[in-house]
């Protein structure tokens, strides 16, 4: 079987996109918590921690979300394969790389292309090429709210009674986010300019994968 003494972990910053790298050991591990801040802005930080129980949790920045997200391993899994990878259960974009350093690098190389495509789809230009402040932010606030929706289970479907969706995709455009479920294929889509769209969801506290229209 494969096994290394040593891996390199990296993830990227969720305000910055910067890489955050550290590398970790069975040894080191041991010690506690190990904490590495974003080395450009310092204000994200990729945290792994051995528990009690023998299990490694983790705490990844997310670029798409806005909070991390938590994962739970087992060392074996970490130091017996040459690279491994965690995605946000939202986006399936890789965040979190650990194996062997070569490795982890060429797969940042492929991330971070697809995290430029996703940010030209995400991103709204005014003439210039300059970012549009407004749209960009209303996007943060609507994945701020799809993630606690998804959090507390609240992103719910039709084709289950109006309970939780078995699984959702999610797709971002320039100006919108959509909502399908991986079990029948309904959707919602919300735009960033629809802010009466929004304010009604978010009086609701839930989101119904159905037509805008049946919503107002």
């Amino acid at each position: 079987m494969f096994t290394q003494n040593k891996i390199n972990v990296a993830a990227r910053c969720s305000h910055c996109c910067s890489v955050i790298e550290t590398e970790i050991s069975v040894f080191n591990l041991s010690g506690g918590k190990i904490k590495a801040d974003c080395p450009n802005c310092g204000k994200s930080s990729l945290e792994i921690t051995l528990s009690q129980d023998g299990k490694v949790r983790l705490s990844v920045p997310c670029v798409a979300c806005p909070h991390p997200h938590p994962f739970t391993l087992s060392a074996e899994s970490m130091f017996t394969k040459e690279l491994f990878l965690l995605q946000c259960s939202m986006t399936k974009l890789d965040i979190c790389f650990m194996g062997d350093k070569h490795k982890v690098n060429e797969e940042l190389i492929k991330n971070g292309k697809e995290l430029q495509a996703m940010m030209d789809e995400a991103a709204q230009f005014e003439e210039g090429g300059e970012l549009d402040e407004e749209a960009l932010e209303q996007m943060k606030i609507i994945l701020s709210f799809i993630d606690e929706c998804a959090k507390k289970g609240d992103i719910l479907c039709p084709c289950q009674k109006n309970k939780t969706a078995p699984g959702v995709e999610l797709s971002m455009a320039e100006d919108s986010v959509t909502l399908t479920c991986r079990e029948c294929g309904r959707s919602i889509t919300i735009d960033v300019y629809d802010t009466g769209f929004l304010d009604t969801l978010m009086d609701m506290g839930k989101i119904f994968l159905e037509d805008n229209s049946d919503i107002y």
